[in-house]
């Protein structure tokens, strides 16, 4: 399964916890933000800088 998120804020971690947390690894995960800051998830499935 693929999902887009639009936006990492707090409640787009959230829901893409608990993906990971229902689908494990067959979700791929891809985000997009508008802001220029570049940013990645991190292993808890958390955006880090």
């Amino acid at each position: 399964m693929r999902v887009l998120f639009v936006g990492l804020g707090g409640i787009g971690q959230r829901h893409l916890r608990h993906l990971r947390a229902l689908w494990g690894t067959e979700v791929c995960v891809v985000a997009w933000r508008s802001r220029g800051v570049v940013r990645a998830i991190s292993a808890n499935v958390e955006v880090a800088l």
